[in-house]
């Protein structure tokens, strides 16, 4: 009897951004993800294809089984490829069909790569939205919920919802979506977007995040909300484009009425804080809308959100408040580079249909490890007095510099999958410093004095320092701080008093459990300041290289990679 063969799932995440690969194994487990990003050190990747032929071909003998066949799937369906060739010969817009033919190429060019890598032939493709949905699906604590998938555009739409059952998902119609000349229809993705612009930065380099930083310090401006409330309707489960919505597209060219509102160029930024307030307000107003609404149709308590509208961390928070569901899940990557999860999933449980993926919170520590070779290389060459630090004594020894003032850039096992530093490839400080958050921004972030550091803490004490506190495994939620709490960690307060929370358990990371718990014994306060190891305008690092060239270009005083450690202060 022949033996039998396993088979792998190559998910490929073939977006024009956010560029990804994942592999999920022959038993369901998700063995490996990564955004194309992290190999490249190219913010975002953008237009680069995700299957790189020699990277790729060792992650896969790395990570994937032995000698397994190999399933390639991308996150965009032939529906797409079909629909996106009628809007290129229809529009008259030259950059809508610039931007729909270079997205067609990158999916036939990461299937044109599998056979170089000796990978099997066989291939498929799923919709983008059920990719979306799949991501956040399978990586829940959820038997069954209700998924409401909110981007920016894919595949004909912007959003999805489906109601997820043991497994299987019922997509619940949404209805006909408008679209105009352009291939374009309402957008909440687009409508953040062009928020993002209007308050003078670049949605292309994702700069949402700092709207959302950036809006804690604004108020509502009365003028601006009457337009932009008026860009989207929610009627049921549907968007409709308001009297509005047109400004929308026209802002890029600086036509329609919303370019009256933009920030001029060469002003401070701190003077679009009330554009960054009002449209945020407006986003949190039609989720509201749109998720009570399906909350209404009675199907689950538990919410799954997805799509790139997800990693509104600011909205997050609010939902289960406002909304009337009891439990929230967002993966650590519910934007286009958690399809390749998605489409692998997919894949999978389209060949075994009588399994099904256990509910569970799924590890974001899925990523490369760094290499012992390198760092072997570094300790005998570098010219540099570093310490090795038994394992054991690490947490204690890193928590006594952090207590020291000691800005710590923290590098453990694999890397985190998604856009945010979990405690694998960080840098870490003393919330406590009332000054920390401009000392980081100036000396080691190099960015905006107003963006805010996140509050690591050890899960089962988070209630002492959160209103309402909601386990937020993965960073993509903000919580308000109880007053009490403001003054003992005033370094990752932002401020309308609030942080976006990582609840950090023994069972997902427990090197990084070990050390906020050896900060708490020293200080008596159980969290720590956490931001993602980079400087602005790039990755987060990737390799031992790429750890020490922001340790030497930037104001951080330590290095810890695995256990050796770096100290300034006293290197030769």
């Amino acid at each position: 009897m022949l033996p039998v063969v396993p088979r792998n799932y190559l998910g490929i995440g073939c977006s024009q951004d956010a560029p990804a690969i994942a592999l999920v194994g022959s038993n369901g487990d998700l063995l490996f993800a990564e955004s194309t990003e992290r190999f490249l050190q190219y913010k975002r990747g953008w237009l680069c294809p995700p299957i790189l032929p020699f990277y790729t071909a060792k992650i896969v003998k790395e990570y994937g089984e032995p000698n397994a066949d190999i399933v390639a799937v991308t996150s965009w369906s032939k529906s797409y490829l079909e629909w996106a060739a009628g809007v290129r010969r229809s529009t008259d817009d030259p950059s809508v069909a610039d931007s729909l033919s270079r997205q067609a190429q990158m999916i036939e060019r990461s299937f044109y790569a599998t056979p170089d890598l000796g990978l099997s032939q066989v291939r498929t493709c799923f919709d983008h939205h059920l990719c979306h949905a799949a991501a956040g699906c399978y990586t829940a604590p959820f038997e069954e919920c209700v998924c409401v998938v909110v981007d920016a555009w894919g595949e004909g739409r912007s959003h999805a919802v489906y109601h997820y059952n043991k497994g299987k998902f019922t997509e619940l119609d949404c209805g006909p979506t408008a679209v105009d000349s352009s291939g374009l229809g309402p957008s909440l993705g687009i409508f953040y977007e062009v928020l993002c612009d209007l308050c003078g930065f670049n949605h292309l380099k994702g700069e949402e995040w700092k709207v959302m930083g950036l809006s804690a310090y604004g108020a509502m401006d009365r003028e601006l909300y009457r337009v932009l409330s008026d860009t989207i309707t929610v009627s049921g489960l549907r968007l409709l484009q308001g009297s509005h919505y047109q400004d929308l597209l026209q802002l890029s060219r600086g036509e329609g009425g919303l370019a009256q509102f933009a920030r001029l160029s060469g002003t401070p930024t701190i003077e679009a804080a009330n554009i960054a307030f009002t449209g945020q307000a407006v986003f949190a107003e039609k989720m509201d809308q749109l998720l009570t609404n399906v909350f209404g149709l009675g199907l689950s308590k538990n919410l799954v959100l997805s799509g790139g509208c997800a990693l509104n961390s600011s909205y997050n928070g609010q939902v289960l408040a406002n909304t009337g569901f009891d439990r929230l899940h967002v993966w650590c990557a519910p934007s286009d580079d958690g399809n390749a999860v998605g489409a692998a999933y997919l894949a999978y449980l389209a060949d075994t249909p009588t399994v099904s993926v256990p509910p569970k919170n799924v590890s974001p520590y899925l990523g490369s490890s760094p290499s012992a070779e390198a760092l072997k290389h570094l300790a005998c060459f570098g010219g540099i007095k570093g310490s090795w630090i038994d394992e054991q004594e690490l947490p204690a020894y890193v928590a006594a510099l952090l207590a020291q003032g000691k800005v710590v850039g923290w590098v453990q096992g694999r890397a985190e999958f998604g856009p945010r530093a979990l405690g694998n490839r960080s840098i870490l400080a003393d919330p406590r410093i009332p000054d920390i958050k401009d000392r980081l921004n100036a000396r080691v972030k190099f960015r905006e004095e107003f963006r805010p550091f996140a509050p690591a803490i050890l899960a089962e004490c988070g209630a002492e320092y959160f209103q309402h506190y909601q386990e937020s495994l993965y960073m993509e939620r903000t919580q308000k701080f109880h007053s009490a709490a403001i003054s003992k960690v005033p370094g990752v307060v932002h401020k309308d008093g609030t942080g976006r929370v990582q609840s950090v358990s023994l069972e997902l990371n427990p090197k990084f459990y070990q050390l906020i718990k050896a900060f708490y014994l020293k200080t008596g306060v159980p969290l720590i300041l956490n931001t993602s190891f980079n400087v602005m305008g790039k990755p987060i690092i990737h390799t031992v290289e790429d750890a020490v060239a922001v340790f030497y270009t930037s104001g951080l005083d330590v290095l810890v990679i695995d256990n050796f450690v770096i100290d300034k202060s006293k290197v030769i």
